[in-house]
């Protein structure tokens, strides 16, 4: 699928899967090879931990509160049925990655005793994430781009008081204001 203007709320979801991605593979690098500090340790821990409790939560919202009620094709509710129930088997997996991710946050120096922990939850987490991602990409996002124009602005519109209120996304997000550089 080709992406669309960063500005574009399909650019935008990609922008944000593309960082899930990102983040996935930041962790399972940090569990294989550290930063060469305790404070690098402790920086990319403490992003890891971040975008997955703040930012991710906003992009489900994003989809369960903005996207599915607005999408009223049998299928594509459908699909996103599927998404939403996906999200909520996530949840623990997500869990088994940020609390090692906190804790070393806190005490970089545990990365020996915390690595296996982040590895597993990386590596039990990516495919299914990956899985989860490209079924949105393939059969929600061509759906998202048919809807009218003033429908993908008031998803939009949402998307960005959802990060206002919040006081941004901890990482980007995939909510990135328009006017807002990254």
């Amino acid at each position: 699928m080709a992406r669309d203007d960063d500005r574009s709320l399909i650019g935008r979801l990609l922008d944000c899967h593309a960082r899930i991605r990102e983040m996935l593979a930041l962790a399972s690098s940090l569990a294989r090879t550290p930063p060469e500090t305790e404070d690098g340790v402790r920086e990319v821990a403490e992003r890891i931990a971040r975008y997955f409790t703040r930012a991710l939560p906003m992009h489900t919202r994003d989809e369960e509160e903005s996207i599915l009620p607005r999408l009223t094709d049998p299928d594509a509710r459908a699909a996103l049925g599927r998404m939403r129930d996906e999200h909520h088997e996530h949840e623990q997996l997500l869990r088994a990655l940020i609390e090692p991710c906190e804790r070393l946050a806190s005490s970089p120096d545990r990365w020996a005793e915390l690595r296996d922990a982040i590895r597993d939850a990386a590596d039990a987490l990516g495919p299914t994430m990956s899985e989860h991602l490209a079924e949105e990409e393939r059969d929600v996002f061509p759906r998202i781009e048919a809807l009218e124009e003033a429908t993908r602005q008031s998803i939009l519109d949402e998307m960005d008081a959802r990060r206002a209120s919040r006081g941004g996304g901890g990482g980007g997000g995939g909510g990135r204001g328009r006017n807002r550089a990254q």
